[in-house]
């Protein structure tokens, strides 16, 4: 079974919009493990990011787990501010989001090394790849992530609502 704990410092998002998702995705999830979810106050400019515990040390995220340090877990995801625009003005996308980081929780709970894999060809695969692959969003790993994201956003949202969320998105991070 899953369990998700949530350390929410947005001022924004309220408790039951994240409970309600994260309830159903509990239901379907076909892994076991604790999975700490942070709604951070500091701004990096990302949406999100999820970690495996064990490499925690190594990410220099850990002062988003600090008062988890002590606890029993597996798996840390970080949504950040970015989101939170997101969740007031387009919430299907929020709820595609959470889906989307809990994809990557599901990998790290069920085959770590496959995790850390996907983590090295994201931040080398540019190089790697002497620019021809450019668009790290665009990789396998994360194309499987959107759509389990799409997934868990219809089991709320209806699909129109999640396309126009994704289409106005879209034209304003492109923009």
């Amino acid at each position: 079974m899953i369990e998700v704990l949530v350390k929410n410092k947005s001022g924004v998002i309220y408790e039951e919009d994240i409970s309600k998702i994260i309830s159903i995705i509990a239901k379907g999830f076909l892994a076991d493990g604790k999975i700490v979810m942070v709604f951070s106050g500091d701004d990096t400019g990302s949406l999100g990011e999820c970690m495996p515990r064990s490499i925690l040390k190594y990410t220099g995220r850990g002062q988003f787990f600090q008062e988890f340090l002590d606890d029993n877990w597996d798996v840390g995801i970080i949504i950040y501010p970015k989101a939170y625009y997101y969740y007031k003005n387009y919430p299907a996308f929020f709820a595609y989001l959470l889906g989307h980081e809990l994809g990557h929780a599901y990998v790290c709970l069920t085959d770590i090394q496959l995790h850390l894999f996907y983590c090295l060809i994201q931040d080398y695969i540019c190089e790697a790849s002497n620019g021809k692959v450019r668009r790290w969003d665009q990789l396998p790993h994360e194309i499987l992530f959107d759509q389990y994201g799409l997934y868990i956003a219809e089991l709320i949202y209806l699909r129109e609502e999640i396309n126009n969320n994704k289409c106005i998105i879209n034209y304003t991070i492109d923009k």
